[in-house]
């Protein structure tokens, strides 16, 4: 039997703001603009086509996915699943 793998938690934004600003002393509301910024930032280079690389954490990027055939499961009917572009995010962090 293959072991299942465990679903990883997910953590709304006032969770990581909270923790930021009890870690670094800073209040929960400039750790929450500092956040939105980035994103905004991330969101801008990343529509324009490039990549903000963030050394030792991981690197944003847009991924293209061409236009495919697919199948409704429910139907059986056969569709077309659109492109798409989507932001994409790469770790290259360690775990200690």
């Amino acid at each position: 039997m293959v072991p299942q793998k465990e679903t990883p938690k997910v953590y709304p934004v006032s969770a990581v703001t909270r923790a930021i600003a009890e870690e670094t002393g800073l209040p929960q509301t400039q750790v929450k603009k500092t956040l939105e910024a980035f994103f905004a930032f991330t969101k801008k280079v990343v529509g324009e086509g490039d990549k903000v690389r963030v050394l030792d954490f991981g690197t944003f990027e847009n991924r293209h996915r061409n236009e495919q055939s697919g199948h409704n499961p429910r139907t059986g009917e056969i569709i077309t699943v659109p492109a798409l572009d989507r932001l994409s995010f790469r770790g290259t962090y360690k775990y200690e």
